[in-house]
């Protein structure tokens, strides 16, 4: 009896336990797997984590400086000689900008997340360089999402061409008629 009742709480337990299961890679765990593939596939590129500025960036890496505070939080980055060709400051501003939301946040797994993304589109961007994929790689749909930010250069060129016309309106109908 004690048995059958043991096998039943461990068949209703087992779907609930799993469940809460994370498969998702932490922040050092995605850093360190993509470091490896590139020491693998002789890529001299490395990506590291930091919590205070560095005095000197090497050629060869791509610092990621992350300060918590209370009310917001300060994410910097920072791109060696070599990947500046790749991760120009253009790039980077735009990388920054488009998870701005989520590293600004005082929420822990909203900023965790937005860390996330920002790394993977940065490793996408150096695989890209390189020729290679990985699992971490960012879709190339979503990599130009974050790369070319939505412009507002239609919307204005349409108000423009709107008050343009208008004015022209009013022009032929106030001053021809006199």
């Amino acid at each position: 009896m004690k048995i059958k009742h043991l096998i039943l709480i461990l068949l209703f337990c087992f779907p609930i336990i799993t469940a809460f299961k994370s498969d998702e890679m932490t922040i050092e765990q995605l850093v360190q797997s993509q470091n490896q593939l590139y020491k693998q596939k002789n890529i001299e590129a490395k990506i590291k984590m930091v919590s205070r500025r560095p005095v000197k960036v090497d050629s060869k890496e791509i610092y990621l400086l992350v300060e918590y505070g209370k009310k917001s939080n300060n994410v910097q980055l920072y791109i060696g000689k070599k990947w500046q060709k790749v991760i120009t400051t253009s790039i980077k501003a735009n990388l920054l900008t488009s998870q701005a939301e989520l590293l600004k946040s005082t929420n822990k797994k909203q900023v965790t997340r937005g860390i996330k993304q920002l790394l993977r589109a940065i490793f996408t961007l150096i695989d890209q360089n390189q020729r290679i994929t990985s699992q971490v790689d960012l879709s190339q749909n979503d990599l130009e999402k974050i790369l070319k930010p939505r412009s507002l250069t239609l919307p204005v060129a349409i108000m423009l061409g709107l008050i343009f016309m208008g004015g022209a309106y009013l022009y032929q109908k106030f001053i021809f008629k006199r």
